[in-house]
């Protein structure tokens, strides 16, 4: 299953609605292509193809390398929930860090 593209299980999994939820919106954005057991790091170039056709990204995201390729970088912190949401800090992603409240 790992091998298959988003696309191809869509269609072999066409009878499961939980599985189309998840990857229907995969494909709607153009990204059908992608195989399920590939690594997030490939969607770097997918990024810059979208970018180039003048599309905005917005990335939630915890991976360092992926945030160090961004414009803009808004820092939530690491809590969610009711006692996440606070903006930490924004910049590029060669901004100091601000520091983090106690």
């Amino acid at each position: 299953m790992l091998g298959l593209s988003v696309d191809d299980a869509l269609q072999r999994l066409a009878g499961r609605p939980a599985v189309a939820a998840a990857l229907q919106p995969v494909s709607d954005v153009g990204l059908g292509y992608l195989r399920l057991g590939e690594p997030t790091p490939s969607l770097t170039g997918v990024f810059g193809r979208l970018l180039r056709a003048g599309a905005t990204i917005i990335v939630i995201d915890h991976d360092l390398d992926l945030l160090a390729v961004a414009d803009h970088l808004i820092d939530m912190g690491q809590v969610g929930g009711p006692d996440g949401g606070r903006i930490l800090a924004t910049g590029t992603p060669g901004m100091s860090r601000a520091p983090r409240p106690a």
